[in-house]
């Protein structure tokens, strides 16, 4: 009889034995995070990070032994104990399974997000922010500790802001502007060949924000509807929130949005053929 088979022989005590295998597995991503966020600082990652800072997981691995015994040689190891803890100062590509250390900016956001997400009010204190011992530490070579969070939180990135000293989700148009920034970026795109080639066939790569909107809503935080104008309701909420974007031209009569920067994919992802831009030249075939 095996120890999990023993362990579960008795109905009354299974649940006690899921609690201890989810403690062990939760203390095991703690001591794996643990070894990713050392091994991420030493000057052996710092020697073979990318441009953009990030270090293969695999590479890790190999620059410190003991988070490859730890994790069991298994990139998908280190990949869930990122994710268990959003509040760590590790940040994970896992397109392309990498990792590199949050900067002071991103880890004030993330935990402020996570922070608001879990308040029944929907906002929390700026000081009981500054206080979260998930932030004392990130921020105490702050002159500014406060200064520093505020600036971090007007950041475009940042789903929530700092208004009369509380923190909260941005107003409803600001979060659409920034998903669907999201969606249309470069980073995005490389990795979602279903909207490469819906780009590709709109002429002058004017999306239609109707098609965005249904294929995308769980992104966009649009809520499923059976109604027959549905799709054109939140398309039209979706283009008035982006009449102010600096990176999507919207066309509010056609309800289409395109990139002002034309998107060139990679070699990778145009399958070898040669990419063509997704938006219209100036002063050619708009949206």
């Amino acid at each position: 009889e095996s120890e999990d088979d023993a362990c579960f022989a008795n109905e009354e005590q299974a649940p006690q034995c899921g609690s201890r295998k989810n403690n062990a597995a939760a203390a095991r991503a703690s001591r794996v995070l643990r070894l990713v966020s050392k091994a991420l600082k030493s000057s052996e990652a710092a020697a073979c990070a990318d441009a953009e800072g990030f270090v293969s997981i695999t590479k890790l691995m190999r620059i410190r032994q003991q988070l490859q015994r730890e994790a069991f040689g298994s990139t998908q190891a280190i990949t869930s104990a990122v994710e268990l803890d959003p509040r760590a100062a590790v940040r994970l590509d896992k397109n392309h399974r990498r990792l590199r250390l949050k900067t002071p900016a991103e880890l004030v956001r993330s935990i402020a997000e996570l922070e608001v997400e879990a308040s029944p009010g929907g906002h929390v204190p700026l000081g009981e922010l500054l206080s979260s011992k998930h932030l004392r530490s990130c921020l105490r070579r702050e002159a500014d500790p406060a200064g520093f969070a505020r600036a971090a939180l007007e950041d475009k990135d940042s789903a929530v802001v700092v208004s009369d000293n509380m923190v909260m989700r941005r107003p409803r148009g600001l979060q659409l502007q920034r998903a669907a920034e999201m969606l249309l970026s470069d980073e995005h795109l490389e990795h979602d060949s279903r909207l490469r080639a819906k780009l590709a066939d709109c002429a002058g790569g004017a999306l239609p924000l109707t098609w965005l909107c249904s294929r995308y809503m769980d992104r966009l935080g649009v809520t499923p509807s059976s109604g027959a104008r549905s799709a054109e309701v939140s398309a039209a909420e979706l283009c008035q929130a982006l009449q102010g974007s600096a990176r999507l031209d919207v066309d509010s009569r056609r309800l289409t949005v395109r990139r002002i920067q034309a998107y060139q994919a990679p070699a990778f992802a145009a399958s070898g053929a040669a990419a063509a831009p997704t938006t219209a030249p100036p002063g050619g075939q708009g949206g």
